[in-house]
């Protein structure tokens, strides 16, 4: 949602100027006009931020005890907090590492929350203590108003900029500045989405299809729909995210979790709306495009728009880097691309239901967290929601854990384990040259090599296939019947 950190960004900059001067065709004295008010513009921003965050430091000062010890016993506690969070961040990702495809993000919750207490009682003496609820209130309350002031204040220097700037204008290209308007307000602010789409630039995604002259004048009316539309929607947005940061600040002040709530609701249609706007036009684009063309841009919507849904997860690099180790038999080769074709068919079913999945409850999702947040601000006791989108990857994990159950059983455990280390990683493994010419026997005992003779005859070669295809590779067979 909007953060401090939108509060102290400009809209404009100085590296605007080559844009506004080959978008509006400035002449050389237009141009210097123009990057004379970026400057200024950027100076007076530098100073308005340099003396709200001077204010907001007092009302911090004035809420919070002073600090403990001198500057050097501080430094030192600081320097030891940072290496216990250093130490903390290193074993919950030697657990994410070593849990996989299977990763339990509430697992990695609670092992943060129990090593972060036991960090907060043993620094505790150290620490100055935090300010009680109500001047903790208060000081939040009291930022509201310099918090509104200096809002208008930004909105009044980035509306002088325009207003010098379109003075410069001659009639000509007055008429050029809608479109630079808009197209300089997609590059600055679509960056600002949270969800899954919102930040889709469907007019980078155009022009990296390179569509020849027929393809591109059919397109063109459905294109320029789609950035007036997102225009609008930007607008809105930005607005409202602009409105709610003072929204929440008095929330807080008044321990008004519900109009604390509201407000992140108002964000969250907002930005809701840009993304439904992305995906839209993404379809109706895709829909006036040749077949070929309008597959290759809905597959790159889907990876942009859905990128920690379609990149490639740690079986697919554990495939992959299995492929490469040097001195296997033609068996098992056969063997892990029959594993992987039968992985990618599931895992492109998992994902189609992983993407409908986020795009129907991604923004409640996010509401729930907030209203998690809220709970813990006002001291009341909330149960925690189910999270549609994490069970949704919980049970990808599950498919892709079985696919490496399956391929664990044709290699020998150390290598499978070097291997699996490095997927974790999301490294490269056996970049080397391929093996020899006449590879090795297979290693005994493994999956494929029934009879343990340490070659793969036509048999074993066939069973394995069938084991693959049918997801039992690697499990325990049913014994034979005794023979009379």
């Amino acid at each position: 949602m909007f953060g401090m950190g939108d509060l102290f960004r400009p809209y404009w900059s100085e590296t605007d100027g080559p844009a506004l001067g080959e978008g509006l065709r400035l002449d050389d004295i237009q141009q210097l006009v123009v990057e004379t008010l970026l400057e200024d513009y950027g100076a007076a921003f530098r100073e308005g931020v340099a003396s709200i965050q001077a204010a907001m430091r007092e009302m911090q000062q004035q809420a919070f005890a002073p600090p403990v010890g001198n500057d050097a016993e501080r430094e030192q506690m600081r320097q030891a907090i940072r290496e216990r969070f250093e130490a903390i961040r290193a074993e919950m990702d030697a657990l994410r590492q070593q849990m996989g495809d299977q990763v339990d993000r509430e697992q990695l919750r609670r092992m943060f929350r129990e090593r972060a207490e036991a960090l907060r009682e043993e620094f505790g003496d150290m620490m100055p203590p935090m300010p009680d609820r109500e001047d903790f209130q208060r000081m939040v309350g009291d930022m509201a108003e310099p918090m509104k002031q200096w809002m208008a204040k930004k909105a009044v220097l980035a509306s002088n900029v325009l207003v010098d700037v379109q003075a410069q204008l001659t009639e000509a290209q007055a008429a050029l500045w809608p479109d630079v308007d808009r197209k300089l307000r997609r590059e600055k602010t679509l960056s600002l989405g949270q969800f899954s789409g919102e930040s889709l630039d469907l007019v980078l995604l155009v022009e990296e299809l390179q569509l020849n002259d027929q393809a591109a004048a059919a397109i063109a009316p459905v294109l320029d729909e789609y950035e007036t539309s997102l225009d609008a929607a930007l607008r809105t947005r930005n607005d409202q995210l602009a409105r709610s940061q003072v929204e929440l600040y008095e929330a807080i002040q008044k321990m008004d979790t519900k109009a604390g709530l509201n407000a992140v609701e108002r964000q969250t249609r907002q930005h809701v709306a840009v993304r439904d706007v992305n995906l839209r036009y993404a379809e109706a684009l895709a829909g006036t495009l040749p077949a070929e063309q309008a597959a290759a841009l809905r597959k790159a919507v889907s990876e942009r728009a859905f990128d920690r849904v379609y990149r490639p997860t740690q079986t697919q690099r554990l495939l992959t880097s299995a492929r490469a180790v040097e001195g296997l038999d033609p068996a098992q080769v056969a063997a892990i691309d029959a594993i992987e074709r039968s992985y990618v068919a599931e895992l492109s079913m998992a994902n189609a239901r992983l993407e409908q999945i986020i795009r129907s409850s991604e923004a409640e999702v996010a509401i729930e967290r907030a209203a998690q947040v809220a709970a813990r601000f006002s001291g009341e006791d909330r149960e925690e929601a189910a999270d549609p989108i994490d069970e949704a990857f919980e049970k990808r994990g599950e498919i892709g854990q079985r696919y490496q159950d399956q391929l664990r059983s044709l290699l020998p455990q150390e290598q499978f384990e070097a291997l699996a280390r490095s997927a974790r990683r999301g490294g490269r493994w056996g970049d080397r040259p391929g093996g020899p010419e006449n590879p090795p026997a297979v290693q005994p005992g493994n999956a494929v090599d029934l009879n343990g003779d340490g070659t793969i005859d036509d048999e074993e070669l066939s069973r394995a296939l069938r084991a693959v295809e049918d997801g039992t590779l690697g499990q325990p067979a049913n014994p034979a019947p005794p023979s009379n």
